[in-house]
């Protein structure tokens, strides 16, 4: 059986390699903060993947926030105008850098996994679900003004 924390602490390490790396913005984990998230507009990022196991990486949260890292990732200075469609695009990079870190380092418990095409959505009040016999691994964190939630959801297929 796969252990949640483990899951967790390798969704926070890839999440973390890629915001200090890649995006520029270093995190850190923060507490729960669910509760603003459903007071927002947010923003979704997904990747789902399969093989041992099944599931979806997600990133959450709220158009601000989504919007900073946009900019940030994209060079961006605060003030800057972005379109709505760069945010998207941007966000679900974020969301493809944060499953390249997490599958390299689930390879050596699970071994290769498939994964899919990012996919994002906006709206209120989204939850992710985890399905027949799931589970569910959690890590909140933020940087500068942005605050996002990263989730794991998945299933044994072995």
């Amino acid at each position: 059986m796969i252990e949640t924390v483990a899951l967790e602490e390798c969704l926070w390490l890839g999440a973390k390699e890629a915001f200090d790396t890649m995006i520029m913005l270093p995190i850190e984990k923060a507490e729960d903060f669910d509760a603003e998230l459903d007071d927002c507009k947010t923003l979704i990022g997904s990747i789902t993947f399969t093989d041992v196991l099944q599931g979806a990486v997600i990133l959450k949260c709220c158009d601000k926030s989504a919007e900073c890292i946009a900019k940030n990732m994209l060079m961006m200075e605060p003030d800057d105008t972005i379109e709505p469609s760069e945010v998207q695009d941007a966000f679900g990079e974020v969301v493809n850098l944060i499953i390249g870190g997490f599958k390299s380092r689930i390879a050596e418990s699970v071994g290769h996994i498939e994964i899919s095409v990012p996919m994002v959505m906006e709206g209120k009040e989204m939850v992710p679900a985890t399905g027949a016999d799931g589970h569910k691994a959690v890590v909140f964190a933020a940087a500068a003004d942005c605050k996002l939630k990263l989730i794991v959801v998945y299933k044994e297929t072995a």
